[in-house]
């Protein structure tokens, strides 16, 4: 009975508490959230939302949906901005909806504005030039990586709807039919699988005016030239295709005016005479045919212009032959171009040169000539600045003769200087003038295009030693004279052959005044050299016999990129360039050779690779595999951030003579012979890289980095906190092949030292 109270007294306390568990919760307050604003970017193909945070919002709720769809999906919860959208597995070019709206427990917002965006990719923009005539505008432009496919488009400029004139994957069109004197806006765009179309900017270009003169036969032709002159400055143009076949013409005394070759040729001249005795003004889209031939009657030539004065030529090409022969002594000076002879201030663009240019006067003696691909000599100290941009040349450039003293004061075609003897693919000599300049933008020396020059009986030369007779210079781009180079390129064998007969004796040779320079890309400086981010991939191909005496300033120079600096000068430099050509030397002459400058010369940056072989085996020398020969009187030398991986052998043809110093061999330079006293200093600072491999058989002045160090001037190589870094494979006279390492390093890296010389080295072995 008292248990059944107790149960009852429980449920009675328990009553009001499971009354309280039947209650209604209270309403929570309601929280109002304000709609985000919301703004969208596509940054990189990837679509990023930005908003502003919503007073008492935790979360954010992203949705997404196609344009042309009709519902949305959520894409991602989140408590932060901006938010980057996942990637979406769709075409690329559709157009997405996104919208958001805030969060807090039960309370959201209204939806935010909707952004659109357009999901795309693009390529890199192509880099188009355009050229216009009368009634067309060529259009090229660089390949752009990945793109499938370009669009060439063009509007009258005063219009809005673009036509599209070209679909393909070619990289250059010529938009025909236009209008003439009208201004026209032409683009390219490129595009592939997976990206939006990529437009390149914009180029505005007008159409010339109607011309005053159409050419449609070869008779009207000859008659057109015979009857211009200087003072003619009337717009003609090619109407078709001309054929001169049995037609002779007078050349053009002089002309001043515009002729529009539209891209036509002259075809069947066979002329002695050039089309235009002098130009200044401009020649463009024209093409001399392989069908003509050209055979040099006076000593300045070229098939297009004999002299050109300011002038500017454009698409011009030649594919003819260009000869200049002799079956006698030449006393005077033979000036061969592929277009133009002599050059004083012109501009040439995309221009080229298919035909052989020669100058054959086998076992004749010869003076002054200068041969190139398109000019022979440029001379600016009349018509200003000459510039060759995106030159090709592609035939043969050669000379084959006896050679003769050249002489200092030649006048003959009124250039009032000794141009020596000098080939190269674009220019044989050129601005011999210090206010005037030329530069080669982009030129190239094709493969195939053989630059080569041939002399025999060089003994009975005069006894000099001082290098005042003029220079024989062969080169990829300019034989011999002063420039600028940007991004040139020789592709093609440079060949240089001078022999005496039989085996001369030292006697003899110590009278050779003959001086060969040699370069991938240029052969000796007028005055300065400025050459950067070239490539020299041709072999050169040298046999010399020249001057071995004891003199050490005045000796032929073969270098993969430029065969010299100037002496007196340090302004002649080699940067960014490359080498990968092969360089073979031989013969009996001295001679300094290197994979990129034989003789001094400032370098920074430059490659010599591992697919270079330097070979040389003749007199006396020195060679490296950076730079052959250094002189102290030239101001301060620097090689800085400079790498070779060649293979070197150099050794001298007289066998285990007594004088086994008569080569000095270097992995980087061959020698540095500094004269005596205060002033200068060389420097190879760090950076400066050799892996290859270096031998001689007879020699013994041979080191890994350097072979010799003359003269008494302080000499770095390398720095404390960067120092050159060595690799490889080496030997000497008495020292078998062997693998360089941290112990044999202080012993190889130099092979000779003058005593009262101070030099220090800073060295290790990678």
């Amino acid at each position: 009975m008292k248990t059944f109270k107790w149960f009852i007294a429980g449920i009675f306390l328990l009553l009001p508490l499971l009354q309280g568990c039947k209650a209604e919760k209270p309403e929570l307050p309601v929280i109002n959230l304000n709609a985000p604003v919301l703004s969208g970017v596509l940054e990189d193909g990837i679509i990023v939302l930005n908003w502003a945070p919503v007073t008492d919002a935790i979360s954010y709720r992203v949705e997404i949906k196609d344009a042309e769809a009709s519902e949305y999906k959520t894409i991602g919860t989140v408590s932060y901005s901006p938010f980057n959208v996942p990637e979406i597995e769709t075409l690329v070019g559709h157009t997405y909806d996104l919208r958001v709206k805030a969060i807090n427990g039960d309370s959201e917002s209204d939806w935010s504005n909707v952004v659109s965006l357009e999901v795309i990719r693009l390529l890199p923009l192509p880099v188009i030039r355009c050229e216009a005539d009368f009634t067309s505008i060529n259009v090229e432009w660089s390949a752009v990586e990945g793109a499938s496919s370009y669009s060439v488009e063009h509007k009258v400029s005063v219009a809005s709807d673009w036509t599209v004139d070209y679909t393909g994957n070619e990289t250059s069109f010529r938009i025909s039919e236009l209008e003439s004197g009208v201004s026209y806006d032409v683009r390219v765009g490129a595009v592939a699988d997976g990206f939006s179309m990529t437009y390149s900017d914009v180029v505005t270009m007008s159409t010339a005016e109607a011309p005053s003169t159409f050419i449609s036969s070869g008779e009207q032709l000859a008659t057109w030239l015979a009857g211009i002159s200087v003072e003619t400055t009337e717009v003609a143009a090619l109407a078709n295709d001309i054929d001169m076949q049995g037609i002779t013409i007078t050349p053009a005394s002089g002309f001043a005016g515009t002729l529009e070759g539209q891209g036509h040729a002259i075809k069947n001249l066979t002329s002695s005479v050039p089309l235009f005795a002098q130009n200044s003004g401009t020649i463009k889209a024209l093409v001399l045919d392989e069908s003509c031939s050209f055979t040099a009657e006076s000593n300045v030539f070229g098939p297009l212009v004999g002299r050109s004065i300011g002038g500017a030529y454009k698409n011009v090409v030649n594919k003819a032959s260009v000869t200049y022969s002799a079956t006698a002594d030449v006393d005077v000076e033979i000036v061969l171009g592929g277009l133009v002879g002599l050059v004083e201030g012109a501009r040439f663009e995309n221009c080229s040169n298919e035909g052989n240019i020669s100058f054959n006067a086998p076992g004749c003696v010869h003076k002054n000539a200068s041969l190139g691909g398109l000019a022979g000599l440029v001379n600016n100290n009349e018509g200003g600045s000459s510039v060759f941009f995106a030159c090709v040349n592609s035939g043969k450039v050669s000379l084959n003769a006896k050679y003769g003293d050249p002489v200092n004061d030649f006048s003959g075609t009124g250039t009032n200087n000794a141009i020596g003897i000098n080939l190269g693919g674009i220019v044989g000599t050129s601005s011999l003038s210090n206010e005037n300049n030329v530069s080669f933008e982009q030129c190239v020396n094709e493969t195939g295009a053989v630059i080569s020059l041939y002399h025999s009986d060089i003994v009975p030369l005069p006894t000099k030693t001082d290098g005042s007779s003029g220079p024989v210079s062969v080169a990829g781009i300019l034989g011999f004279g002063q420039g600028r180079f940007n991004q040139c390129s020789n592709l093609g064998l440079i060949k240089a052959v001078s022999l005496a007969e039989g085996d001369p004796s030292e006697a003899e040779m110590k009278k050779k005044n003959y001086l060969l320079k040699v370069g991938g890309i240029a052969g000796m400086p007028w005055d300065d050299l400025a050459i950067e981010s070239c490539t020299n991939s041709g072999n050169i191909e040298v046999e010399y016999y020249g001057l071995y005496d004891n003199d050490d300033k005045w000796r032929a120079a073969v270098g993969g990129i430029c065969a010299q600096g100037a002496y007196n000068s340090t302004g002649t430099y080699v940067q960014g360039c490359t080498v990968d050509g092969n360089i073979t030397v031989s013969g009996k002459g001295t001679v300094g050779v290197g994979g990129v400058i034989g003789v001094i010369g400032k370098q920074v940056n430059n490659t010599v690779t591992a697919n270079c072989h330097i070979t040389v085996n003749g007199r006396k020398g020195d060679v490296g595999g950076l730079v052959g020969y250094v002189v102290g009187g030239a101001a301060n030398y620097t090689i800085k951030g400079c790498s070779c991986a060649a293979t070197i052998f150099a050794d001298s043809d007289w066998g285990p003579y007594d004088k086994t110093w008569y080569y000095s061999i270097g992995g980087l330079m061959g020698r540095w012979s500094g004269a005596n006293g205060e002033g200068s200093n060389a420097s190879m600072t760090g950076g400066c890289v050799f892996s290859g491999s270096i031998s001689s058989i007879y020699q013994t002045r041979v080191g890994i980095i350097v072979g010799a160090v003359r003269g008494n001037k302080k000499v770095v190589f390398g720095e404390s906190n960067n120092p050159i870094r060595v690799s490889g494979k080496f030997s000497r006279k008495d020292v078998e092949e062997l693998t360089i390492n941290s112990e044999n390093l202080e012993t190889y890296q130099c092979g000779y030292i003058q005593e009262e010389n101070t030099t220090t080295m800073h060295v290790v072995c990678e």
